[in-house]
């Protein structure tokens, strides 16, 4: 017999009490508070606060500065005279340009963070976390109604592992309703203004050699500060081990610096491409810092770019030097560490997409003959620096629309780059207006978030982008699509990189059924047509890879090829295919570019 009780103050005990209320039924006596004098952000905090707080509660918040009188009932942005009281002596230089405090004290409310943007940042965290909001994408959004607002108590403080946080997407390079701000994004691709808190800029971009001795400029006059090639100097690469090239870098940067004061970081780093300098001075540094029977072309690159470190970081401590570890240096010296002012930056070009970093030995990039080559990279940097910055991958971009199990690798992934130094990121996705790929929108939104909180909810915020992007009714049978794809390529081993074609041995019979069957069923369950054309553009996923290895005797074949391409259209999608036009996708479907004889699936119409 189970014993019941209405008893209730033991549980009631254990559950927070609000410790004040900043509006209800249509009244408020809350204000907004700023610094007398506030910063750009702080403003624009400020009115976002007022904006949201008035479309959940239809009550309009006065803003006032830090020299009206004070009240019990207010909500203090940024750090001013009003935060000195309330918390005296607080060092909020640990914050940085990012980080935030979000604070109860009494019945007031604290949204503060470092000037550049921390005090939005705090106000878009506050709104969301607590308040219920959602910035799906730049046209659509979440904001709960609510008669009640209740404040329970808070002390939360907030510092980014990644002082740089950039993925390549639409809704990134657009920036509509504030979607960088809102997400916290800051890198050089973001849509963020000076007036937002501007960016961190890596000046001029990341391969910068010709930009630092220009060799239409020079070469004729200095043939050796160039790279010798085959016995010949050449107008590509520098020499790094020439003295009056490292003089010549070092005057450059510093009139770089001078000329951009906004900017902390500064790039040396070679140009893209192949070649590297071969006479006898730079080859006996490369010998130095390599492996036996190994030189590395980084260890000239790396002591270059620590001359330059060393010849700024007096005059400009805050300044850093970037440096890509990328191609022929994508191998740490054995000899020279980074400067303390030397950030490293590697891009994960080879890397296995269908499996964390961590779990697979698989070798999919052809020039990559050694298994977790980038785990052993990120590593050994980490180990030698605690300044790393990763270019790291999310799409396809050979097929953008094709199908891409790699939601269940996205976290463990930036987990792995969080625990080993890595302080910046870049993930690179569809990009460009007009281009388009399979669950893009929530790729792009759960990626922003990751970056922000490496150890955030991630499913359930798969699962209420899903339910309110897709409808609820069709969000169960996406999920459940999303995750056949993930034990699909988990079990049955299958590797795949940024390239990989429609008749890839992952698409099997099972899985392209399987696919058309759960998304047809949501498409089915759709709750308005704008769900129903959301979840019937996953669907076409499926049909491209169909359609891509189509026989040429398939029944009214033309006429499906036809059918999809109206659709693409009707999508307003142009490319599917990083920098190649939508005709060339169409050209590859009409020859049958993607036709082969695998035994391993079969055609089914």
């Amino acid at each position: 017999m189970i014993e019941t009780t209405s008893r209730n103050e033991l549980w009631e005990s254990n559950i927070p009490k609000p410790l004040f209320c900043i509006a209800a039924n249509g009244k408020t006596d809350y204000r907004i508070v700023v610094p007398s004098e506030p910063t750009s952000t702080e403003r624009i905090a400020a009115a976002e606060l007022a904006k949201y707080l008035e479309l959940i509660s239809g009550i309009e918040f006065e803003v006032v500065d830090d020299a009206s009188p004070q009240t019990d009932a207010e909500i203090v942005l940024g750090f001013g005279s009003r935060t000195d009281t309330l918390l005296p002596g607080y060092d909020y230089s640990e914050l940085g340009h990012d980080g935030f405090i979000i604070k109860t004290i009494g019945t007031k409310l604290i949204l503060a963070g470092g000037k550049k943007r921390g005090t939005m940042y705090a106000v878009y965290s506050f709104l969301e976390d607590y308040l219920g909001c959602r910035w799906w994408t730049p046209q659509e959004e979440l904001v709960p109604a609510r008669q009640v607002i209740e404040i329970l108590p808070i002390d939360r403080k907030d510092i980014p592992t990644f002082i740089s946080r950039d993925t390549l997407c639409i809704s990134n390079r657009e920036g509509g309703n504030n979607w960088p701000i809102k997400h916290k994004l800051n890198g050089t691709g973001t849509a963020v203004t000076d007036d937002q808190g501007g960016k961190v800029r890596i000046y001029p971009g990341g391969h910068s050699f010709s930009a630092l001795i220009d060799p239409k400029e020079h070469f004729d006059q200095h043939p050796e500060w160039f790279a010798m090639i085959d016995g010949q100097r050449q107008p590509y690469q520098l020499c790094t081990s020439n003295e009056e090239v490292i003089r010549k870098c070092i005057e450059t940067v510093k009139r770089w610096i001078v000329e951009n004061p906004d900017i902390d970081i500064f790039s040396v780093s070679q140009d893209d491409g192949p070649g590297f300098c071969h006479c006898p001075d730079c080859m006996a540094i490369y010998v130095e810092e390599g492996m036996l029977y190994r030189p590395n072309p980084m260890g000239g690159q790396l002591r270059l770019a620590n001359r330059i470190a060393e010849a700024i970081e007096e005059e400009y401590p805050n300044k850093l030097i970037h440096m890509l570890a990328y191609f022929f240096t994508v191998n740490p010296p054995t000899k020279t560490k980074p400067h303390k002012n030397i950030l490293v930056r590697l891009c994960d070009y080879e890397s296995c997409m269908s499996h964390p970093l961590v779990d697979c030995a698989y070798p999919v990039a052809a020039e990559n003959t050694f298994p977790r080559r980038f785990v052993s990279l990120v590593r050994r940097w980490g180990e030698l620096s605690d300044r790393v910055f990763v270019w790291d991958y999310l799409t396809n971009f050979h097929n953008y629309l094709q199908p891409l199990p790699n939601f269940h690798v996205m976290q463990k992934d930036v987990q792995f780059f969080a625990e080993n130094h890595v302080v910046g990121i870049y993930m690179q996705s569809v990009y460009g207006a007009g281009a388009k790929g399979g669950f893009q929108d929530m790729r792009n939104y759960l990626s922003a978030k990751l970056m922000w909180d490496p150890y955030y909810d991630f499913e359930r915020s798969m699962d209420e982008f899903l339910a309110f992007y897709y409808g609820t009714s069709a969000a169960p049978l996406l999920k459940q699509w999303i995750k056949f794809m993930e034990m699909h390529v988990t079990e049955n081993n299958f590797h795949y990189g940024m390239y990989f074609t429609p008749n890839g041995r992952m698409f099997t019979k099972e899985f392209l059924d399987t696919g058309e069957s759960l998304i047809s069923q949501a498409e089915r369950l759709a709750e308005n047509e704008t769900f129903r054309q959301r979840i019937h553009y996953e669907l076409l996923a499926i049909t491209y890879v169909r359609l891509q290895r189509m026989p040429f005797d398939a029944p009214n074949r033309q006429e499906r090829i036809d059918a999809f391409f109206k659709e693409m259209e009707s999508y307003g999608v142009n490319c599917l295919n990083e920098g190649v036009p939508l005709e060339t996708v169409r050209n590859s479907m009409e020859t049958g570019q993607f036709i082969d004889d695998d035994p391993f699936w079969k055609y089914d119409p």
